[in-house]
């Protein structure tokens, strides 16, 4: 399955500096109910909106916004490469399960 939407180098770093695959895969387990059966623009938008409305907070909030300033990025800007990693764990998920 070819994902229309990639990160960057920049947003590899930011992943890596944020360290979002551990939020992301402590996560994923929890919630991939919530996207069973979607289609993948359906859980790229599901992806947008949680992390938008309720999925970042604590260490992972500060992490967010210290990249967001040390890379000159604005803050909505780190929630995409949030929700990019959290989308494409999600449909690697539905992946194994459809194999």
């Amino acid at each position: 399955m070819r994902i229309p939407l990639t990160l960057t180098p920049l947003g590899e770093k930011v992943a890596e500096e944020i360290e979002v695959d551990r939020w992301v895969e402590h996560l994923v387990p929890k919630t991939q109910h919530e996207v069973e059966g979607m289609e993948p623009h359906e859980v790229r938008e599901f992806c947008r909106k949680f992390v938008r409305d309720h999925a970042v907070g604590g260490t992972l909030r500060r992490r967010l916004l210290g990249a967001a300033f040390d890379n000159g990025l604005r803050e909505d800007e780190v929630r995409d490469v949030i929700a990019i990693r959290l989308r494409d764990h999600f449909l690697a998920q539905q992946e194994t399960s459809d194999a």
